[in-house]
């Protein structure tokens, strides 16, 4: 779980691909939010809990900027699997961004107070049916309901994209994890994308920490030790087929070297045998 918690935070902290993340989830793959606009903040934060100093942690954190006006802060959780409690997770992460703000208001650091939207994006082929907000985690009665203040999760679950949504992101990148995740999810053949990638190594990280296979870490690093990046998944899976081809003949021909081995040691052992007893 953390190499894809690992894999899945430096892919989506590149200002690319959370601005396509955040535009497909809220502005149907609209760029409204563009990569330049974009200001990192801190992803940790302090905090005292029943008199003990414990750390709250994001996975990325940016704020939006236009004209050096603060339109909004946005937040990205990366999930690889269902949380039940995330509802309750991201209320504290947004309370923690906007009780900043207030800090920052009274030491005259900010003068306005700018909305949070929390995205929490599902690297899952496994549908989130349950706990989208916080009134599906309560027994709440109903003379009640009238006055709760529900807080749901903004849920983007890249396996469940249409091929149609999935052409809107702006980054070959997400194209290509995105797809990969579709077609894991349907079980068919997987057909790699033959577009040129921008954050290659990022790309087959987490594909590979997705997948569970380390051929994808080992025969991208063997092509950047021979100097020769791969610039597309196609380019990829072509060089694992060719190592596994490879490494199947070469056990072939190790078998098939020692049947003849011990095929001739039997016949030795015959052919003595036969001339043992004639003498």
């Amino acid at each position: 779980m953390a190499n894809k918690d690992i894999a899945e935070k430096h892919f989506t902290e590149h200002n690319d691909i959370f601005c396509d993340l955040v535009n497909m989830a809220y502005f149907d793959g609209e760029p409204i939010i563009k990569p330049e606009s974009l200001t990192d903040l801190p992803a940790r934060q302090l905090v005292i809990r029943h008199e003990e100093l414990r750390e709250l942690e994001r996975d990325v954190c940016k704020s939006c900027k236009e004209a050096h006006i603060e339109l909004a802060i946005y937040g990205l959780e990366n999930q690889s699997q269902y949380d039940r409690f995330m509802p309750i997770r991201t209320l504290e992460y947004n309370a923690w961004c906007y009780m900043n703000q207030v800090e920052d208001i009274k030491a005259r650091k900010r003068k306005n107070i700018v909305p949070v939207l929390t995205l929490v994006v599902s690297f899952s082929t496994k549908k989130w049916n349950k706990n989208h907000k916080l009134s599906d985690l309560l027994k709440l009665p109903e003379n009640l309901k009238p006055y709760f203040n529900d807080y749901k999760i903004n849920l983007l679950e890249l396996s469940f994209l249409s091929e149609e949504q999935i052409a809107k992101f702006k980054t070959p990148d997400m194209r290509a994890v995105a797809g990969y995740l579709r077609q894991k999810r349907l079980n068919v053949n997987y057909q790699p994308s033959t577009e040129e990638l921008i954050h290659t190594s990022n790309v087959i990280a987490v594909i590979a920490a997705l997948n569970g296979d380390k051929d994808f870490v080992n025969v991208y690093n063997n092509l950047m030790n021979e100097g020769k990046e791969p610039k597309t998944m196609c380019e990829m899976i072509e060089r694992i087929k060719n190592e596994a081809r490879a490494e199947g003949e070469a056990i072939g021909k190790a078998e098939g070297l020692a049947e003849g081995l011990a095929e001739g040691e039997a016949r030795g052992k015959a052919e003595n045998a036969m001339n043992t007893a004639k003498v």
